[in-house]
């Protein structure tokens, strides 16, 4: 069961109807940012409440970046709405590890003072 899984997602972006290696290669590359952020996830110790508003950081970067490209015409543009389609929901959920798990180190640290 686990290796049809593997097969499966593997063989996704292939399966679309997609003209272009352009195409596939998006596919790929958000395939692999989604890998990254559940890796991170699961890597990082942190309470499931924080680990959602990482997750939300996320999904809400993908949906700004689809907002953003929604309009844009796939003739010339396919490098910027690559650079737009990776890299909003990559810089939110940067962003937003960085914040968390640095907030878990400076309240860890706090004391009180007089």
């Amino acid at each position: 069961m686990k290796k049809l899984l593997l097969i499966a997602s593997a063989a996704y972006p292939t399966s679309c109807l997609a003209s272009g290696g352009d195409v596939l290669s998006l596919l790929w590359l958000e395939a692999a940012l989604f890998g990254a952020v559940v890796v991170s996830l699961m890597l990082v110790s942190l309470p499931a409440s924080k680990k959602f508003i990482v997750f939300g950081a996320y999904l809400l970067g993908g949906a700004l970046a689809v907002a953003l490209t929604w309009n844009m015409p796939a003739e010339g543009n396919d490098l910027l709405g690559t650079v737009v389609l990776i890299g909003v929901p990559l810089l939110m959920w940067l962003s937003a590890l960085v914040l968390v798990v640095a907030g878990k180190n400076i309240t860890s640290r706090w004391r009180a003072t007089r």
